[in-house]
């Protein structure tokens, strides 16, 4: 059987095709780092950041408290020492994440435990992340039942 230059780049291209369809599509499907960052308390009145707004009473946390997301949709949330800036203990028992892209909120976890008094609490979820995600940010969020509220800290 001969084969032909037009044989030969037809099967490349398809096993071009299925490569790319076997490993979960291009880059951005990939567990490539979007946003890796601390977080601040929030300043009251805080900004308003995404249509969300800054929770009732200034909030202050550890420098160790980190995020981590990636484009596939994976995020760690590590918070350390989430309290009242006046130093009043965290009465608050659950906490979700949001992400915000280009100003807007785009998904969130589902809640997770933050301890009661010393605000520490940790979660590894998946999320939605669109293609794009200019300015990424993450707001931590007071989580009462199904309803997210105000948010306790934000990535700088």
């Amino acid at each position: 059987m001969r084969t032909t230059r037009k044989t030969t780049s037809a099967a490349v291209a398809a096993v071009a095709l299925a490569a790319t369809i076997l490993t979960g599509g291009p880059a951005s499907a990939s567990g490539h780092t979007i946003l890796r960052d601390g977080f601040e308390g929030n300043l009251v009145p805080g900004p308003t950041i995404a249509g969300v707004p800054s929770a009732g009473r200034p909030w202050i946390l550890d420098d160790s408290s980190r995020v981590r997301v990636r484009e596939d949709g994976r995020i760690t949330v590590n918070i350390r020492g989430l309290i009242f800036a006046n130093g009043d203990p965290n009465p608050v028992p659950f906490v979700a994440a949001s992400l915000v892209c280009g100003g807007a909120v785009v998904d969130s976890t589902e809640p997770f435990d933050l301890s009661v008094p010393k605000g520490n609490g940790h979660t590894s979820q998946r999320i939605s992340v669109p293609d794009d995600c200019d300015d990424p940010v993450v707001l931590i969020r007071n989580a009462s039942g199904d309803a997210l509220g105000g948010y306790f800290a934000f990535t700088g």
